[in-house]
């Protein structure tokens, strides 16, 4: 808090920042009892709470700013390179947990002028990766492959500048989230006979429509406890697994006011960015091989992303005001689930190659100015969505008695942008709402020989 009879100011600085890399691994080891059971798992959770708040007055110029800034960064990796196995069950599994929580406010109040600022970066960028490299892996119920990731960001502002002849609000929040999850067996020999009906592969793989946003505004897409990864709800598989998810989860809110005896302006940004990848990868190896009757193969890649983006600003001036606020949402992931040179020999009784996309974006933006000779309220929302979703099979030798393939993208995107003008003289109001959905879709079977036999 600051206060001064001329001139006060009072500034607040939050950085919170965890780097970090999380490694298990198992390598060039021989396990050959077939009752035993190995399961290696790599896993890792951060969370950033960010607090900045700052008040300012004064009898004359009051100015009040607000930084933040948040990174959590660093890779979680689950290996298995080079082993011998011949087992009960193997499974690997990496897990990576992460979230920044960040509430911002700034108050000012002044005679003459008040003004305040606040500016926010937040950022997630981490890779998940569950991996086995080489080696065989050999094992009468399971052996499992599994990579889950979750990103959370709640982003919250506030500002508030009054001045006796000017008040300025300014504010810019940037939300970024970025990485790779993926789930990979390659250049091995991997067999699972599945022999036990109640021991399975768990993996929490799935979130449902309802919990992808789907209006404007609603209780998830406010909540600052609502996250994706409390959602998900999972499945039991047999067989071998290679199963890759990740949520994330985004939402950025703010609210300003600036008002003046004279004059007013209020300038508003938010950016919500998304990329990354989530892949389920099954390559170069053979598979089942050295059994006469094979259990299921299921290949996944599930991604899921809610992110929310909400603007309010009013600006009021008794000569004149602006209000400005563009409000843009991205999101660009590619998600895939592969079979990719599967050796001659290679069977399996049911195969489910399956690339599932969900994308939910809810971006608002309302201003208003009123001044008692001029004002002009501009705002935008933008909401842009892009992205591979490919499930295929590529140069593989495979015999199964089921097989499906598939690739699902499911979006929603709400975009409203509304502008209020009010002066005695001259006023002008500008809104604009864009959204573009570039996102690409594919399945296939290319360059392969599939072969159908009712007893694999």
């Amino acid at each position: 808090f600051g206060g001064a009879g001329t001139f006060a100011f009072d500034g607040a600085a939050t950085d919170g920042d965890i780097f970090r890399d999380v490694t298990a691994s198992i390598n060039n080891t021989v396990a050959t009892d077939t009752s035993t059971r190995i399961n290696v798992d790599a896993k890792s959770q951060g969370t950033v709470d960010s607090l900045a708040a700052v008040v300012a007055g004064s009898g004359k110029v009051a100015i009040g700013a607000g930084v933040a800034v948040n990174r959590i960064k660093g890779d979680t990796t689950a290996s298995a390179k080079k082993n011998t196995f011949d087992l009960q069950n193997f499974v690997l599994r990496s897990d990576s947990n992460q979230t920044i929580n960040t509430i911002g406010a700034a108050g000012t109040g002044a005679g003459v002028g008040g003004g305040s600022g606040s500016f926010a970066y937040n950022e997630l960028n981490n890779n998940t990766y569950a991996l086995v490299d080489g080696g065989s892996v050999l094992a009468k119920n399971n052996v499992g492959v599994v990579a889950q990731s979750d990103d959370c960001i709640s982003n919250y502002a506030g500002i508030l500048s009054i001045g006796g002849t000017a008040g300025v609000g300014v504010s810019l929040g940037i939300n970024y989230i970025d990485g790779t999850t993926k789930a990979n067996i390659k250049n091995a020999t991997v067999a699972a006979e599945g022999n036990s009906s109640t021991e399975k592969v768990t993996v929490n793989n799935k979130v449902d429509n309802s919990d992808i946003y789907d209006d404007y505004a609603s209780i998830d897409s406010i909540d600052l406890n609502f996250n994706l990864r409390n959602e998900r709800t999972s499945e039991n598989l047999k067989g071998i697994t290679v199963d890759s998810s990740s949520t994330r989860t985004m939402k950025s809110f703010i609210a300003s006011i600036a008002g003046g005896g004279t004059a007013a302006v209020n300038a508003n940004v938010n950016v919500n960015y998304i990329g990354g990848k989530t892949e389920a990868t099954l390559e170069n190896s053979t598979v089942n091989s050295t059994l006469k009757v094979a259990d299921s193969i299921n290949v996944k890649a599930s991604d899921y992303t809610d992110s929310a983006a909400f603007i309010g600003s009013v600006a009021i001036g008794g000569g004149g005001s602006v209000g400005i606020s563009p409000n843009n949402n991205r999101v660009e992931r590619d998600t895939t689930a592969k079979i990719d040179k599967l050796k001659s020999g290679s069977k399996a009784s049911d195969v489910v190659v399956m690339a599932n996309s969900k994308q939910g974006l809810s971006t608002l933006t309302a201003g208003a100015a009123g001044a008692g000779t001029g004002a002009l309220a501009a705002n935008s929302s933008v909401a842009l969505l892009g992205g591979n979703t490919t499930a295929e099979i590529t140069n593989s030798n495979l015999t199964v008695k089921s097989l499906d393939v598939y690739a699902d993208h499911y979006a929603r995107a709400h975009v409203l942008a509304g502008s209020a003008a009010l002066t005695g003289v001259g006023a002008g109001g500008v809104a604009i709402s864009v959204t573009n959905d570039k996102s690409h879709v594919k399945s296939q079977i290319a360059t392969s020989t599939i072969s159908m036999n009712s007893n694999s």
